[in-house]
């Protein structure tokens, strides 16, 4: 157990207003302005031993391929390993298109390169500015602010409000870690400015309060959607953003103040790639069968007049069945789909990464099976691979399960990855647990 060093950044990675927004596949029209910056925040964190990196950048989502870039170029400029870098994404569906989706606007490749970089610079910002501090962690609870939208109910959710505190013991710096489980999608399609949603709102609202800086990450929300789209989805306004921003906000500042810190950090990381079982493919003929189906219904949309949405999920479902048959034919089919999940251990709190949108039971699972006395899942950490269901929503079908995965790739997962996601997890963080508490 060493003395904590830490250090701090805020860069600004808002994009030009005209750029393409991301997440919602019926908005077809490019941004008309800014409602609030996007921001990209890091903390750097070292024991003497080891030092790691936490990154919450304002976006839907980063595909590997950026993320290892990052990683790569910010190891490269700061010694830090690249396994010991975690980049987050708040997933605002009110930010930029920086990855992949049928049917979704085309990522702006001189902004994708710009933000690389932005981000890459807040990690070497943050590393240049380490200086002793204190490390403390409790959590809250916030009571209404989603609801799960996979069972069309108010349970499960997670309503814990993860706190942690690092400040600088000079009093020139510090920064919040918040992690809570909710979609961040009040705004809907109809909203084209560009905003960090309710992330953004909490953020706002911490910094003003504490004048530190805040890192909000996204738990298992995969299922969980802010409770203004229970009655009528996508009606949210940027005056929800901001009530669920207070309410948030309101009870990070409370945790926070009542923390008590500590200068005597052990840390730790594991990372491990994770191979997912697929359904397996269809076969030649039902491939161009159900291609053939998508062509007809784009054609039948057209003559009715359908709207721009529909018409934009049948092409995306075209594209889908193309990439099937063209993987079929060249025999390239996934057997598999990997994932890399990544742990921080600090002290007695686990920070357990997952690259995209696990469903609420998984991450509670996770936390109840942890042998660490704090455990917060983030979402959308290291990449966007997409939906992560529970076994038991797989036989209940719906969007996450049969619709969701058409959109970022052409295989699905079957009902047994749950449980080898959740069992892989759970033994890196007892492994880890058992390296920090060895002398």
């Amino acid at each position: 157990m060493g003395k904590l060093k830490a250090g701090f950044s805020k860069v600004d990675i808002t994009p030009p207003v005209g750029v393409y927004l991301s997440g919602y596949i019926l908005r077809g029209e490019p941004s008309q302005g800014v409602h609030d910056n996007l921001h990209a925040r890091a903390l750097v964190l070292d024991d003497g031993k080891t030092r790691v990196t936490v990154v919450s950048a304002d976006l839907t989502g980063l595909f590997m391929e950026s993320i290892d870039r990052i990683r790569s170029k910010a190891s490269e400029l700061t010694g830090i390993g690249r396994e010991n870098i975690l980049i987050a994404c708040t997933h605002t569906h009110s930010g930029p298109a920086t990855f992949f989706m049928r049917g979704v606007e085309e990522v702006d490749g001189e902004y994708l390169a710009l933000l690389e970089r932005k981000i890459v610079d807040s990690i070497v910002q943050a590393n240049n500015g380490l200086r002793e501090s204190s490390l403390a962690v409790g959590s809250g609870l916030v009571r209404g602010v989603g609801y799960n939208r996979e069972r069309r109910s108010r349970e499960p959710v997670d309503e814990e409000l993860g706190v942690i505190r690092v400040n600088s013991l000079k009093g020139d710096g510090g920064c919040l870690i918040l992690n809570y489980a909710c979609h961040p999608v009040v705004l809907g399609p109809s909203n084209l400015f560009i905003s960090a949603d309710y992330p953004g709102a909490v953020e706002r609202f911490v910094e003003r309060s504490l004048g530190l800086y805040c890192l909000f990450t996204c738990g298992a929300c995969g299922d969980i959607d802010p409770i203004t789209n229970l009655e009528v989805w996508g009606k949210g306004t940027f005056g929800d953003v901001e009530r669920l921003g207070r309410l948030i906000g309101a009870e990070a500042v409370k945790v926070a103040e009542g923390l008590d810190g500590t200068t005597n950090v052990k840390m730790g990381t594991k990372t491990a790639s994770i191979e997912l079982p697929v359904r397996e493919p269809p076969s030649v003929d039902e491939a161009k069968k159900e291609l053939s189906a998508w062509r007809e219904r784009l054609e039948e949309l057209r003559r009715s007049g359908a709207s721009t949405g529909e018409l934009r999920i049948a092409k995306a479902m075209i594209g889908w069945a193309e990439d099937v048959l063209r993987s079929l034919t060249n025999r390239s089919f996934p057997k598999s789909k990997r994932i890399e999940v990544m742990l921080i251990g600090l002290n007695d709190t686990l920070l357990v990464a997952i690259p995209g949108e696990p469903f609420v039971e998984v991450g509670l699972k996770i936390k109840e099976a942890s042998p660490f006395r704090y455990t917060y899942v983030i979402g959308y950490g290291n990449g966007e691979v997409g939906y992560f269901p529970t076994a038991e929503a797989f036989n209940r079908g719906g969007y996450e399960v049969e619709m969701a995965p058409r959109y970022l790739d052409i295989t699905f997962l079957k009902p047994e990855s749950e449980a080898i996601l959740e069992s892989s997890v759970i033994d890196l963080a007892e492994r880890l647990h058992r390296e920090l508490e060895s002398p």
